[in-house]
């Protein structure tokens, strides 16, 4: 059986798209409070052997954080030492996440992968779980992963599962999804909580007042993933 749970014990690999693989249902949620407008972006919140260092106007996001810790100990059994989020609450401003991704998958350490989870008020996101293979030559290193999923299921669509609103949902690396394309003037509350393996050396990170980060002189896109060519797609 290929659950999350599975995967998550073996290291980050391509080989592992040659499956079907699914995000996973957690339990449906609702915050008690009005969303503010927020735009975090992976807001570390626990470093290793830490405790949670969630600021005031993050509050709201307590039980969320609450569930999804449940279901990574219980369901999943994988403990990782660093734990990130993401808030789009107010006017959808975002302009590339309606192209099919993976959030996480990185190659450039040998690591174990990370498992998000997340949540959103409306237009819930969209899965396909097509198995890809990856070409012998292709390399995550020089290659941009997303660029070659977007431009294979451009030539071949597939069935799409949309997540449902108000429910909390678990997906790892492996996991293609996007947003679904939302019209102008569009107000959408979208949370992503990411249990990670490493740290994240990037400065588009937002600051975490509660827990100092160094500067990194590194911005993952621009630096890194802006940088890897296009592979051409037969």
């Amino acid at each position: 059986m290929n659950t999350i749970r599975i995967r998550g014990e073996r290291m980050l690999n391509l080989q592992q798209f040659n499956n079907r693989n699914n995000p996973e249902y957690v339990r449906h949620w609702i915050p008690r409070l009005q969303p503010p407008d927020q735009y975090i972006l992976r807001m570390l919140i626990r470093k290793p052997h830490g405790n949670f260092m969630i600021p005031k106007y993050l509050e709201w996001l307590r039980t969320f954080i609450v569930h999804s810790l449940e279901f990574q100990q219980t369901a999943i059994g994988i403990t990782h030492p660093y734990c990130y989020i993401t808030v789009r609450s107010g006017l959808v401003t975002s302009t590339t996440d309606d192209e099919w991704h993976l959030d996480g998958f990185s190659t450039n350490i040998s690591h174990l992968p990370e498992q998000n989870y997340i949540w959103c008020d409306s237009f819930g996101t969209e899965f396909t779980s097509i198995p890809i293979e990856f070409p012998s030559d292709f390399s995550g290193s020089r290659h941009n992963i997303n660029h070659y999923i977007q431009d294979t299921l451009a030539l071949k669509p597939q069935p799409i599962v949309t997540a449902h609103p108000d429910r909390i949902y678990c997906f790892d690396p492996y996991v293609i999804h996007r947003r679904p394309q939302i019209p102008n003037g569009i107000r959408r509350t979208f949370i992503r909580l990411s249990f990670i393996p490493i740290e994240i050396i990037d400065d588009n990170c937002t600051r975490n007042p509660l827990l100092p980060t160094p500067i990194y002189g590194r911005h993952a896109v621009k630096d890194f993933r802006d940088k890897l060519e296009r592979y051409k797609v037969a």
